[in-house]
Parts: C-alpha cells; sequence; structure tokens
C-alpha cells in the first residue's frame, strides 16, 4: 500500500495543473468528453534520449541487492496526441549487501569444511573472502496515455503500463588461500548462490513530459515492476529522470 500511495502521491504534483482550463476566443482548442484542452499537437512525433535513474530493489532482490543509480535509453512514439509507445532500456551495477556477503561466506565455508572432509583440498584451506558482483538490465515495453492539461504545450502529465524482461546477475567467488581448483569451483557452482537468469516484469508508471522547445524535453517519472522468475519473485522502484529530443523536428 506504501508503495502505491507514493504513486499517487507523485502523480498528483503531475496532474495539478490539468484542471479545466478557459481560453479565449479563436485559440486553438478542442471539446472532448465535455471539456476543452489546448491542442499541442504530438501525434506522429518520436522521442528519444538518454536517462539517470535511482533504483530501489524490493522483496528478495531488496534483501540480497543495495539501491543504486544506474543509466539508460528510452523512447516514444505518439499514435495519437494522448497515446504513445515507448520503450525503457537501462543498465546499473549495484552492489551486495553486506548482510547477504555473509549469508555467502557461510556457505562457501560450509563447502570447504566438507571438501577438506574429503580430501578434495589441504587440510590448512580457508576463505579469506568473497569478491562479489551484480548487474540489473531492464528492457520495458510501455502504452502511455498523456492526460489533457491547461499547459498542454509545456507540461504533459500521463500514466503508463510497462511490460518487459529484467535480466539480473549475481556473482560471488571466494578467495581462497590455497589454489583454487576444480573441486572448489564445482562447490561454488553447487551452493546456486551466483546465478543469471531473466525476470518476467510487468508495472506501471507515471510521470510528466516538459517541453523546454521544440526539441528538447524533460521525461520525469517514477516506476513500479513486479518481477518474476523460476528461482523467485522480487519488485522494484525506480526513478527516471530522462533529456529526449524530438526526432521530427525540422531544422
Amino acid at each position: 500500500m506504501r508503495i502505491f500511495a507514493l504513486l499517487l502521491l507523485f502523480f498528483a504534483t503531475g496532474t495539478a495543473l490539468a484542471s479545466e482550463p478557459s481560453f479565449s476566443e479563436g485559440s486553438a482548442t478542442s471539446r472532448v468528453s465535455g471539456f476543452m484542452y489546448n491542442k499541442a499537437r504530438m501525434e506522429g512525433k518520436y522521442l528519444i534520449g538518454f536517462n539517470g535513474n535511482f533504483i530501489l530493489p524490493m522483496g528478495t532482490l531488496g534483501d540480497q541487492l543495495k539501491p543504486t543509480p544506474g543509466f539508460g535509453l528510452s523512447g516514444k512514439y505518439f499514435g495519437t496526441d494522448y497515446f504513445a509507445f515507448g520503450f525503457n532500456f537501462s543498465f546499473s551495477a549495484p552492489k551486495v549487501k553486506d548482510v547477504y556477503i555473509e549469508e555467502v561466506d557461510n556457505e562457501y565455508l560450509t563447502g570447504l569444511v566438507e571438501l577438506r572432509d574429503n580430501g578434495q583440498v589441504p587440510d590448512s584451506a580457508n576463505l579469506i573472502e568473497v569478491v562479489s558482483g551484480a548487474h540489473y538490465i531492464p528492457f520495458f515495453v510501455s502504452l502511455e496515455f498523456y492526460l489533457p492539461s491547461q499547459m498542454q504545450k509545456k507540461f504533459r502529465p500521463y500514466a503508463a503500463l510497462d511490460l518487459g524482461i529484467v535480466l539480473v546477475n549475481e556473482n560471488y567467488e571466494g578467495v581462497y588461500n590455497v589454489p583454487r581448483n576444480q573441486a572448489i569451483q564445482n562447490m561454488e557452482n553447487n551452493t546456486g548462490m551466483s546465478f543469471q537468469q531473466p525476470f518476467f516484469g510487468a508495472g506501471a508508471r507515471i510521470g510528466f513530459l516538459a517541453s523546454l522547445d521544440e526539441l528538447w524535453h524533460i521525461d520525469m517519472n517514477m516506476a513500479y515492476a513486479y518481477l518474476s522468475s523460476e528461482k523467485m519473485k522480487s519488485s522494484a522502484l525506480t526513478f527516471n529522470v530522462g533529456l529526449v529530443f524530438n526526432l521530427a523536428y525540422k531544422y
């Protein structure tokens, strides 16, 4: 419920200016569903650009990974003035939480004891540390609806539905006081602590598109995604700020 409250609060800021406007006679207006709106033409336009983001993993991934900044590429095509098809791709390398590193330590130490008992490593073998690395790489396609607004030429709040795939990679490699052999590698693989797998993602996004001029726009949004894979179910909250430009702009 707190996630949806955050989404609604963020969206309320963007829609505060979307109340029914009034225009003088002769202005470029049109009537849809009983109210007036300013016709800032977007139909047929392509917008593409770069964005920075901040990702907050939640659920199982949130127990393992720290919140992290990232960067990405986004684009959208306006089929009409009020509907657009878009995509979002980003990359981040979150750090692993210390408490989860301790869990990996314990798993590897337990496995190392078994290797010592079986004579597969020397009795003096010990674990020095665990080196970790992770990547979070989402790709989403979206359907976006833009609300009519009295500041439509400059400010367009929107809501979107997202579907896509998120590739998550977590790698944990032990550093030992003896040469690393195949038995150690097999032991680490058998613990299943390291993994790379795709998650199916579905979610919602709210935000606004602010026009600096006919060419440049700022796209700011907040997205929630539910993530599911064979190994786990999780979720993530992402804050995006992007600078996009109009490919249909005529110089």
